[in-house]
């Protein structure tokens, strides 16, 4: 993965789960990672078949690799909040490769 594709900032953030005064879960977000990711919009006709998602995955995230990514969290980019399908690992640990749909285009 060359240094150079990389030239945007991304927040990768993982849900936590506090409880209010009556023990009602608070679903809040915390940073998992801030990193450097080449950042592409998704054509139609490149958009992957992933089960359900097909025809609602909009953006593509290429990031070095990091171990613990998951699909339970999402990406903010640009003011942005996108909810992740599960990341496809790049050739041995090279990188990861994650799919979003940002959140109210539903």
């Amino acid at each position: 993965m060359q240094a150079g594709s990389l030239d945007k900032r991304i927040r990768i953030e993982r849900r936590i789960d506090t409880q209010d005064p009556y023990g009602e879960p608070i679903p809040t977000w915390e940073l998992f990672a801030d990193v450097a990711a080449n950042v592409k919009a998704l054509d139609p006709r490149e958009r992957p078949v992933a089960q359900q998602l097909v025809g609602l995955l909009d953006t593509e995230f290429r990031i070095r690799w990091i171990p613990g990514v998951d699909e339970t969290m999402r990406v903010v980019y640009s003011g942005r909040v996108y909810d992740i399908a599960p990341p496809v690992e790049i050739g041995r640990r090279d990188g990861l490769l994650l799919f979003g749909v940002a959140k109210g285009r539903l």
